[in-house]
């Protein structure tokens, strides 16, 4: 018996369920169970992943859109939907790391003993480059943190937050790209111990190789994590060993995290990535690298990039259903420790996976990504595939074109 017509019997039985995520992502697109029920019952498979037992199943739905369901059959005999979406297009996705997660927290003992429990901090969302032939990662490290309330500013509504949670960087180095251990132990610490810029931590680093030194581009927290708006700044470091590392300062006039600048000058002029929530925007810093390396003497060329941001946005989420605050996807979560956790593996923030690190090696990409803001794992696809999918369905319409969006 194929695996289509297998999974399909069951769907008849009734033997299925869907995930919460993949609740919450059939809504996002307008589908009930009853749209995925009909689209799985009416499909075909478009996509298998041998490895993780997963297939993508492309039918129709009941008001007559093509839908696409990834799905998998338990050890119980039902069928798991992982998720859904509108499936107009094919879709292209990363393949994940059989042994992921690559590092937990535990690994690098961060964990602590409270009332007789044992606990588990957090390692995440770590930048990526080579050093001397091996790769260094610059993870988000936290411990001694504990759950608790707040009420969000923006609508007066009661919200769990992580109370105590102060992020540091530890520089980490595998020779393989797989295991990861410690780096000479030096430590970023955002807590008001180096400077006063910020004291709330520094979080999600991202590592480029400029020249014969390391840019390392964060985000300082003015304010508690989950309590304050308007509270990321981006934070600029450098360093030509990993060990000796020396603070820049910060961009002060606007609120922004996720800053990427290029690694090198493209026609002579510097370049950055800056994301202004929840878009990302393509900018140029007017007075070279200095206006990175030196932020505070350039408070003016800064605040023009806030100013025209509207003239030079890039990507814009929310363009299509299953884009609420994120533009994708090209992965889809399915693990515990990537949604909603279990007892093996707990999670701190559910249903995230956050690319933070990214390397080209033999013709692969390899992204180091956060999971469920506690563990670090790793996803990896060819190149010349992506280039290939991303040259055949994923050009600017001829409307962006005329705006200047060119590939």
């Amino acid at each position: 018996m194929s695996k289509i017509r297998e999974i399909q019997l069951l769907v008849r039985s009734g033997l299925y369920y869907l995930t919460e995520h993949a609740d919450d992502e059939a809504a996002a697109d307008g589908f009930d169970i009853y749209h995925v029920e009909e689209g799985i019952l009416t499909g075909k498979t478009r996509r298998t992943w041998p490895k993780e037992g997963k297939y993508e199943v492309v039918g129709t739905a009941l008001d007559g859109r093509p839908v696409g369901i990834v799905c998998r059959i338990t050890k119980a005999g039902k069928v798991r939907v992982i998720t859904v979406y509108e499936a107009g297009e094919t879709m292209f996705k990363l393949d994940s790391f059989p042994d992921n997660p690559i590092v937990k927290p535990q690994d690098l003992g961060l964990t602590w003993h409270e009332k007789g429990e044992l606990k588990t901090g957090a390692v995440f969302n770590g930048g990526a480059e080579v050093f001397q032939d091996k790769i260094m990662l610059m993870p988000r490290c936290q411990q001694g943190y504990s759950e608790g309330t707040y009420t969000d500013e923006r609508t007066g509504i009661e919200r769990t937050c992580l109370e105590n949670y102060v992020s540091e960087i530890w520089p980490l180095v595998s020779e393989d790209g797989v295991r990861f251990t410690r780096f000479q132990n030096p430590v970023i610490r955002g807590d008001g111990t180096d400077h006063l810029d910020f004291t709330y931590g520094i979080e999600d680093i991202r590592i480029v190789k400029y020249g014969q030194r390391y840019l390392l581009v964060g985000c300082g927290k003015l304010k508690a994590p989950f309590k304050g708006a308007g509270a990321d700044r981006i934070a600029v470091y450098s360093t030509g060993d990993f060990v000796n590392i020396t603070y820049h300062g910060i961009v002060e006039p606007f609120n922004s995290r996720n800053a990427i600048p290029f690694s090198e000058p493209a026609n002579g002029r510097h370049y950055m990535l800056l994301r202004f929530y929840p878009n990302i925007h393509l900018d140029l810093l007017e007075v070279g690298i200095d206006q990175l390396l030196n932020p505070s003497r350039h408070v003016e060329h800064w605040q023009r990039i806030y100013d025209r941001r509207s003239r030079n946005l890039l990507l814009e989420a929310g363009r299509y259903a299953h884009e609420k605050e994120k533009i994708g996807p090209i992965y889809i979560p399915s693990a515990p420790y990537e949604l909603r956790g279990n007892k093996q593996y707990p999670v701190d923030v559910p249903a995230v996976i956050f690319p933070v690190g990214a390397l080209s090696r033999e013709n692969k990409l390899i992204l180091y990504a956060g999971a469920g803001d506690k563990y670090i794992i790793l996803l990896s696809c060819n190149l010349d595939s992506l280039v290939d999918y991303l040259w055949e369905r994923c050009r600017p319409a001829p409307r962006l074109q005329a705006q200047g969006y060119h590939v």
